[in-house]
């Protein structure tokens, strides 16, 4: 299985938590005895930060470990970068991608283009002509995948990703269909953490 480890558009403090996650979950995954590789990561702007990382995590137990911490994680950390800076509470996202779930996609819904994989600054990727860009019909939506050495795998990667994009998706038009039916609703919660943490706890 895949799993991405994100600050999405948050600030240096959000950066350092993902990297301090990453840290975290080598050190899990080392006492379930799984096997992880990074495959991508983008660097932050500060020493030991991280925008992103893209892993690879195989093994027995791999399954229930990542559905166990997939989700928004909060940190709550009075910043170092920023001193004065009143903020404490600082998210990233830890998304799952499954082999087995490309099974739910129709291949007449999708095109399949083959294509030569190109990294930029900051990131470390795999620089062969095994990538692949997916396009679904009905929405429009487009992904791609460059990480793993082999075509096969790209597809089934960019597959997951295309699944997770029409998952948010169908959420979205949920939520405003729910909006519609009630007048008032309620603000939702920022990041709707499934987990926090305190600096101490990954910082070591």
């Amino acid at each position: 299985m895949w799993l991405q480890i994100s600050a999405g558009t948050g600030p240096v403090e959000s950066c350092r938590f993902v990297y301090l996650f990453l840290n975290l979950v080598r050190k899990e995954c080392k006492c379930r005895n799984l096997k992880l590789q990074i495959l991508n990561f983008n660097l932050g702007e500060e020493k030991s930060t991280l925008k992103s990382v893209f892993l690879k995590i195989d093994g027995k137990e791999a399954l229930t470990y990542i559905k166990s911490i997939a989700g928004t994680h909060l940190l709550i950390w009075r910043s170092e970068y920023r001193k004065n800076h009143k903020r404490k509470n600082w998210f990233i996202s830890v998304s799952s991608f499954n082999y087995e779930d490309n099974n739910d996609l129709n291949s007449n819904d999708i095109i399949i283009e083959k294509m030569r994989s190109s990294g930029k600054g900051g990131q470390h990727v795999n620089k062969t002509e095994t990538a692949v860009r997916i396009t679904h019909k009905k929405t429009g939506i487009v992904v791609s995948s460059s990480e793993e050495r082999s075509q096969f795998l790209n597809i089934k990667l960019a597959k997951a990703r295309l699944l997770l994009e029409l998952k948010k998706l169908s959420n979205e038009r949920e939520k405003r269909r729910q909006s519609e039916r009630w007048v008032t609703g309620t603000a939702i919660v920022r990041g709707n953490p499934i987990k926090t943490y305190n600096y101490k706890e990954l910082d070591y």
